[in-house]
C-alpha cells in the first residue's frame, strides 16, 4: 500500500463529486507497481466494480485506464501532467453519472426491440396476403388524410394524458416523427410494406402509451383501408400492452 500525502487525497476525493455521485460511493486505494518503481491509483465505483478508474503515475505523465469512457466500455489516456489527473476524474464520474441515467431508457428500447423482433414473422406472414401493387394516387391521398387525423387526435389525447411537460414534448416529438414516416412511405413501399411499417409503430404506441392506444381504440385501425383493417391483429398490440405497460 502506498501512502499519499492528505492534500493529494483530498483533491481525489473532491474530483469524485459529480451531480448526484460523491466520493462515499468509491472506493480509493494507492499502491505501487508490481515492480515496486511508480505509484499507481485505482478509484472502484462501490456499487458496481466494472466502472473503475487506474492512474499510473510516471516521471513526466500519467497514463490512465478507464471504464466508461467517453464512447467505449474501456478507454486508455495519457496525461502530461499529475495535476491533469483531477479534471479527468471528474469527467470520468460524469461518464458514469451519464450511463446510470442513460441505462433505463436502453433496457426499455432494448426489451421493445426484443418485443418487435418476436413478432416479426407473424407481421410477415400477414404481408403476404397484400399484393405488390402500390397506393394509387386516389388512395395515397385518402390515407395521408386519415393519418393526419389520426395524429391529431393522438396528440390530443396525449395532452390529457401525461401531465409532464417533458415527457409529453417528447412523446409529440416521437409521433410527429412516425407520422412524417408514415406518410412519406405511402408513395415508396408496397401496401404490403407500408402495412408492416404502420404494425411496427402501432406497437411502438402501445407500448409507450398503453392507457392513450386504448382510449383511441377503433381509431388507429380506421386509418386502414378495408382490406388492412381486418388483416391488423389488434390482439398482437394488446399483447404488447401487456407485456411493457410498466415500462410507462
Amino acid at each position: 500500500m502506498l501512502a499519499i500525502n492528505s492534500t493529494f487525497r483530498k483533491d481525489l476525493l473532491e474530483s469524485m463529486n459529480g451531480d448526484f455521485l460523491s466520493s462515499d460511493d468509491f472506493t480509493l486505494n494507492a499502491f505501487f507497481t508490481e515492480s515496486g518503481k511508480r505509484p499507481k491509483i485505482e478509484i472502484v465505483y462501490s456499487h458496481d466494480d466494472t466502472k473503475f478508474l487506474t492512474a499510473e503515475v510516471y516521471s513526466n505523465y500519467v497514463t490512465v485506464e478507464m471504464s466508461p469512457g467517453r464512447m467505449l466500455e474501456i478507454e486508455n489516456d495519457r496525461l502530461g501532467k499529475a495535476d491533469e489527473l483531477f479534471d479527468h476524474i471528474l469527467t470520468w464520474v460524469e461518464y458514469i453519472e451519464a450511463e446510470l441515467k442513460a441505462l433505463p431508457i436502453v433496457r426499455a428500447f432494448n426489451e421493445h426491440r426484443d418485443y418487435i423482433d418476436t413478432q416479426i414473422d407473424v407481421i410477415n406472414e400477414l404481408v403476404k396476403g397484400f399484393s405488390n401493387e402500390k397506393f394509387s394516387v386516389d388512395e395515397a391521398a385518402e390515407l395521408e388524410g386519415r393519418i393526419s387525423a389520426l395524429e391529431a387526435r393522438f396528440a390530443k389525447k396525449l395532452s390529457e394524458d401525461i401531465a409532464d411537460k417533458e415527457k409529453l414534448e417528447d412523446e409529440i416529438k416521437k409521433l410527429n416523427k412516425d407520422i412524417k414516416f408514415l406518410k412519406v412511405q405511402i408513395n415508396n413501399l408496397t401496401k404490403g410494406g407500408w402495412f408492416k411499417s404502420f404494425t411496427v409503430r402501432t406497437i411502438g404506441w402501445m407500448a409507450r402509451n398503453p392507457k392513450t392506444m386504448k382510449a383511441l381504440g377503433g381509431t388507429i385501425l380506421d386509418v386502414l383501408p378495408g382490406e388492412m383493417k381486418n388483416s391488423l391483429p389488434f390482439e398482437l398490440i394488446a399483447s404488447a400492452d401487456e407485456d411493457q405497460s410498466t415500462e410507462q
